[in-house]
């Protein structure tokens, strides 16, 4: 009985420290969020007395996007060109990498830049009540790829769905994709680059809002740009190709100011510039 009572107490007393480790850690993370949201404060205000208009609503509450990496996965390849031209396939190595599979459908050819490409025989049909839209982002599905709708523009049957890659939501930034449509099916997919395989956790750490926030302000100044306005701020990704079948994913805000657009590097902090600067008196 002593021995049953004393091993309660010690199941009371690793409870009761439990609790205070979890309370304990709690708020600490609760005075770091309070310190980065402080910050974040700060670094707008920085900016407003700088001259610049700058809605806080606009910037990220956190860096929610990591640096990311992806190998090509050629099985994954021919199971996809199977959903997308209805049955089996052939795989024909074209050299540098290059890969076309196809059967009497059509076929899908992919390069290990991520670059593709496809074109379907006679081509795949719109339903009824089916919009252009919603069928080429359908078609991406069958490729494995998560994408929102750009433009649309296809009437009578004919014409082009824009498209942008995207990874749990966050744009791939230059990851278009054109859908090609002629009498009601869509016939031809061009991609200038997608995302080969699965992403996974890389290395790096981005840099706090706050810091992500002077790095843009100070970028912008040295720059000698002339600017009034940041107007939005669209955390995303840009992919580049690393070697046979390796992608890395480099998290970076895409900025919009009033007179032109601009990517910061949000692991280095480098800012760089995207478009022509429009010139104020050509607004």
């Amino acid at each position: 009985m002593e021995g049953s009572k004393l091993k309660n107490i010690v199941i009371v007393i690793l409870v009761l420290l439990n609790l205070f480790l979890l309370v304990l850690s709690g708020g600490r993370r609760m005075q770091d969020a309070r310190s980065r949201d402080e910050a974040r404060t700060a670094a707008v205000e920085v900016i407003h007395q700088g001259g610049v208009t700058l809605d806080e609503q606009v910037v990220p509450d956190e860096m929610s996007l990591l640096p990311m990496a992806a190998e090509r996965d050629l099985k994954s390849e021919i199971l996809q060109a199977r959903a997308l031209l209805g049955g089996e396939v052939e795989a024909h190595a074209r050299g540098g990498e290059v890969y076309r599979y196809e059967n009497e459908a059509g076929w899908l050819q992919v390069h290990s830049t991520g670059q593709y490409s496809a074109r379907m025989e006679p081509g795949l049909a719109l339903s009824e009540q089916e919009q252009p839209a919603e069928h080429a982002a359908a078609l991406m599905q069958l490729l494995e790829m998560e994408c929102r709708v750009v433009t649309c523009d296809v009437v009578n049957g004919r014409g082009e769905v824009v498209l942008n890659q995207t990874l749990n939501g966050a744009d791939l930034l230059d990851c278009q994709v054109s859908v090609q449509y002629q009498d009601g099916c869509a016939v031809q997919i061009t991609g200038s680059r997608r995302l080969l395989g699965q992403a996974q956790r890389s290395g790096g750490t981005p840099v706090t809002v706050a810091t992500a926030l002077m790095r843009l302000y100070n970028g912008l100044n040295d720059m000698g740009d002339v600017y009034n306005t940041i107007r939005n701020i669209n955390p995303a990704y840009v992919l580049s190709a690393e070697g046979a079948g390796s992608m890395r994913l480099t998290p970076v805000w895409q900025v919009e100011t009033d007179t032109g657009t601009y990517r910061l590097d949000t692991l280095t902090g480098v800012l760089t510039r995207t478009g022509d600067l429009v010139r104020q008196g050509e607004k």
